[in-house]
Parts: structure tokens; C-alpha cells; sequence
């Protein structure tokens, strides 16, 4: 066992070796470099056993011994996993953070087959990318990938349903005219507007997705993935061409936490218990809050926010996304139907800069909240509140991943007991419908430290949003968004 664990450490250290490099407004969204190379370890086998064996824990002890951030792990875990898989999976994660990330795999295998996945093909399931589900092999889901619009900013949806169509930031008329937000006399004409400003921007991401596949997918052939992909050869198309088993193209949106929070504050502040009026409110989110501070903590600290659990939030959310998925998982193109997903990737720190003042209290250019996670410092009811929350956005939905993301102090998960402690909770949400959870066990004194002296914390791994990376080498937006 000690040569195979060398060989293994052996097969992480050469993946890891592939550098990718960018430019700098993508290190900005994706932190770091990253060969977005993952493993999908555990599950089932494609007859439904446990596909645990001795090299599963061999991949979770070279994570933990060399601390890399690349390759990254997927982890499924089901109601048959061995105990002492979730203890290994778990303990890894408070060693380099976020790898792995612990997925629902049951839930998963069944989002698969009502897909469309034969049953064999959706237990043999891998994750690309961040948390993107697909067949492993056998299908070409796209997701984030060449020829995809994938990103939705939802919250500038929102801001043009309130501002007449028009993007604040730019002041220029990009959506449909729904009117303005000091003319609508009931929070159903907000959400109203808002429905019709979100089906006409994802009917256009739709088109352009569809026009970027029929020109870009003749002209960058990809035969070596073709050849070892099911049905292209038998097919004899090329993987772009539709030649794949299975085809999909997956979309997604981010920044829940944020439209949650926007929404729940026009519905509170104006309509349910008339602290102030539209026009004022208005008028301070177009201000960039310039004036308007004491409305803008009053919203911040009294308002209900998404996160805790609290259906008054949470089902504005879930209205939301429904909206966007049920419309997303209607479209089929050329190639195959489309798949909703909620992740950011980082896009969150880069969106937030093209992103106006929200009426959450979120001031023009800061960050998103990232995937489905609650926005910063809104959450105050522990990780049940979060979970809640989550599990209210209907995972289900979600045939191209949902990301949530996660913070404990390394003290409240120490040792043995802090380990069963977050077995339990992860156990009890999945049994509840959850999708995959990933989290960071790093206090930030220790990141502020790391940012002062960066040579003192090189191995120092965080999760960032779907994907890890060296802490001392991200942006510093990114950092600071962290800590």
C-alpha cells in the first residue's frame, strides 16, 4: 500500500503539474490558474453497489499529503457509503480546503436518468468544471464551455425591471420598458416586471447560445475527445457536431443571496410595511446610497434575509430561480436539450463590478453573493438556517449543478467530534434533498495573516466558489471576499 500511495501521489503531482495560464480579468475570476481538472471518486458502481475501494482513499490521502489544488475531488456519498469514507472525505477537507467536494450521489443519479441518462450511465457520473453533473464518457453537457453563454447576472435583471428597462450603471435602455419602481402600486407588479425582464434576457442567451453553437461548433473539431467519447464513433460526428450518447448544453445564474435579499427588501420596506416609499427607495439604489445610509442600514439589519431559513426570503427566492429553470430546461437546441445550474465560479467578484447599487444595501461594484449561497454576513441562524434555504431553491431543478458553499471556524469542526458533527449535518441535507456542499474551515485571522505574509502560508488551499486554489495567489478581491 505505501508504493501504490506513491504511485498515486506520483499520478496527482503530474496533473497538477498542467499549468494554465490567463489573462488578468479572468485571475479575477477564477482566482488562480487552474487545469479545472477533477476526479469524481465514491458513488455507485453502474449496478448500484458501493463503489468504494482501496484507491478512493488512496486519492483522498494524496490531497491531504501534498496539498495540491489541482487535481480537485468530487466526492458521492450515498445511503450505502461506508462511515469511515465520509470521516476520510471530511478530515481531508479540514486539511486542504474544499477538496473534496461531498455530493448527493442518489439525487444525482436520479437527475441523470429522468434526464434521459440510461441507469448505468447515470451512476457512472463524473463532475466537470466546478459542480456541473453529466455522464462520464458518454455525454457532451457543455457546460461553461465553448459556444455557451452561461452566465445570467439575474441581479441586473432585476435593476432594469425596476428601472424601465434601463441599466443604471450604463443609463442605457437594454431590456423591455416594465416601468419604473415609484409607479408600481403592489409588490405583484415588481415581481411581474421582474418575470417579464428575466424570460426576455434568457430568450436572447438562448438565441446567441444557439447562433455560437451552429458557427463555432463546424469550425473546432475536437477528434481526439471525439474518439473517446460513447457514440462518436459510432456516429461518425464529431462531439461538437452532436456525435455524443448523450448532449446537453448547460446555463446558469449566481448571486441568489443578492436578488433574495433585493426582493424581500422592496416587498418589506414598501409594500408590507410601508417604512418607505418606492420613489425613495428608488432613488437611493439609483444614488449608489449617496445620502440614504440610515435607510440603507435599516434594510440591511431589519429586513428578513435569505439564509436563515426564513420563508419570507426563501420564497422569493424559489420563485426566482423557478422562473429560470423552468424556463432553461425548456429550450432544446440542435445539439440537445439545456440544463439550469446555479454557480459562479468567481464570477461574482467580476459581475459585482458591472453591477449597480441593489436594493439590499449593496453598494455599486461590490461583489455578488456567490452560486446560491446566502450574501455576506446576511446569515445569523447557523448552518440549519443556510441549509433551509437552500434546500428551498428546489435542487432538484438543477440537471447542471448547484453550488453551495460553506464557512465553519475550525474550532466548532475540531477532532473526532467536530468531524461526526459535520457527517450529520451533511448526511441530514442530503436526506433532505440537498445537491453537493463544499466549505472552508480557515478563520480569518489566519487569512489576513496569510495576506500580510504570503511566504508564510504558500500551502495554504481555500475554496473559492466550485473550485480551490492557493490563498496567496488569488486577487485580492477574491481574498477579501473570502475573509
Amino acid at each position: 500500500m505505501e508504493e501504490a500511495q506513491e504511485l498515486m501521489d506520483c499520478f496527482f503531482l503530474k496533473m497538477g503539474d498542467l499549468f494554465v495560464s490567463g489573462p488578468v480579468f479572468l485571475l479575477r475570476i477564477i482566482g488562480t490558474y487552474s487545469n479545472n481538472m477533477r476526479m469524481t471518486i465514491g458513488g455507485r458502481k453502474p449496478d448500484g453497489s458501493d463503489a468504494t475501494n482501496r484507491a478512493t482513499y488512496l486519492c483522498l490521502q494524496s490531497a491531504a499529503r501534498l496539498k495540491l489544488h489541482d487535481p480537485t475531488l468530487s466526492l458521492g456519498l450515498h445511503k450505502d457509503s461506508p462511515k469511515e469514507l465520509w470521516e476520510a472525505g471530511i478530515e481531508t477537507s479540514k486539511i486542504v480546503g474544499g477538496i473534496p467536494t461531498l455530493e448527493n450521489s442518489d439525487l444525482i443519479i436520479d437527475i441523470l436518468h429522468k434526464r434521459g441518462l440510461a441507469i448505468e450511465d447515470a451512476r457512472n457520473y463524473c463532475t466537470v468544471g466546478c459542480i456541473e453533473i453529466t455522464g462520464s464518457g458518454c455525454e457532451f453537457a457543455n457546460p461553461s464551455a465553448p459556444f455557451s453563454k452561461t452566465f445570467l447576472n439575474i441581479n441586473n435583471v432585476l435593476l432594469q425591471a425596476i428601472n424601465n428597462g434601463i441599466n443604471p450603471q450604463k443609463n442605457k435602455q437594454g431590456g423591455l420598458q416594465t416601468g419604473y419602481l415609484y409607479e408600481m402600486d403592489s409588490f405583484g407588479q415588481v415581481r411581474d416586471a421582474f418575470k417579464a425582464q428575466l424570460e426576455y434576457f434568457m430568450d436572447w442567451q438562448f438565441t446567441l447560445n444557439n447562433i455560437l453553437e451552429h458557427v463555432g461548433n463546424k469550425e473546432i473539431p475536437v477528434p481526439i475527445a471525439s474518439a473517446t467519447m460513447d457514440g462518436c464513433m459510432e456516429s461518425g460526428r464529431d462531439l461538437m457536431m452532436g456525435g455524443a450518447k448523450y448532449n446537453s448544453t448547460g446555463g446558469a445564474i449566481f448571486g441568489v443571496g443578492t436578488l433574495a435579499d433585493s426582493l424581500a427588501a422592496i416587498k418589506y420596506m414598501v409594500y408590507d410595511k410601508k417604512l418607505c416609499t418606492a420613489r425613495e427607495l428608488y432613488n437611493a439604489v439609483l444614488a449608489d446610497w449617496q445620502g440614504y445610509e440610515l435607510l440603507r442600514r435599516r434594510i440591511i439589519t431589519e429586513v428578513p434575509h435569505y439564509g436563515n431559513g426564513d420563508p419570507y426570503a426563501d420564497e422569493l427566492a424559489s420563485w426566482a430561480v423557478d422562473i429560470f429553470s423552468g424556463r432553461l430546461n425548456s429550450y432544446v437546441s440542435a445539439r440537445g436539450g439545456h440544463r439550469a445550474g446555479i454557480y459562479s465560479a468567481g464570477a461574482h467578484i467580476m459581475q459585482g463590478y458591472k453591477t449597480h447599487a441593489t436594493p439590499d444595501g449593496r453598494r455599486s461594484g461590490e461583489p455578488l453573493s456567490d452560486g446560491a449561497s446566502p450574501s455576506r454576513g446576511r446569515d445569523t441562524k447557523g448552518p440549519t438556517g443556510v441549509a433551509r434555504s437552500i434546500l428551498a431553491l428546489h435542487p432538484y431543478n438543477f440537471g447542471n449543478g448547484l453550488q453551495f458553499c460553506m464557512k465553519f471556524h475550525p474550532t466548532s469542526l475540531r477532532g473526532e467530534e467536530g468531524t461526526e458533527k459535520l457527517r450529520q449535518f451533511v448526511s441530514a441535507f442530503f436526506d433532505e434533498g440537498g445537491m453537493q456542499v463544499q466549505y472552508n474551515m480557515v478563520d480569518a485571522d489566519t487569512l489576513r495573516q496569510a495576506q500580510a505574509r504570503p511566504e508564510e502560508y504558500r500551502d495554504l488551499v481555500v475554496r473559492v466558489a466550485g473550485f480551490s486554489a492557493y490563498f496567496v495567489e488569488l486577487h485580492k478581491d477574491l481574498q477579501d471576499d473570502l475573509i
